[in-house]
């Protein structure tokens, strides 16, 4: 397989599951609102600011 496409894959994998970790974004995230995504805990970043981040 071209790198290109089994890079998307991995990262299709990573978000919406079916990964070797058996943990995706998808299933992580669901039931967080978008008031306890952006709400800062310490001078860590938030959970909106780590989503976005995924390339």
């Amino acid at each position: 397989m071209q790198l290109p496409l089994q890079m998307a894959k991995q990262l299709r994998d990573a978000c919406f599951g079916c990964n070797w970790t058996a943990v995706n974004l998808r299933d992580a995230l669901a039931g967080l609102t978008w008031q306890q995504a952006v709400t800062p805990v310490y001078s860590l970043d938030t959970i909106a600011t780590m989503v976005y981040q995924v390339p």
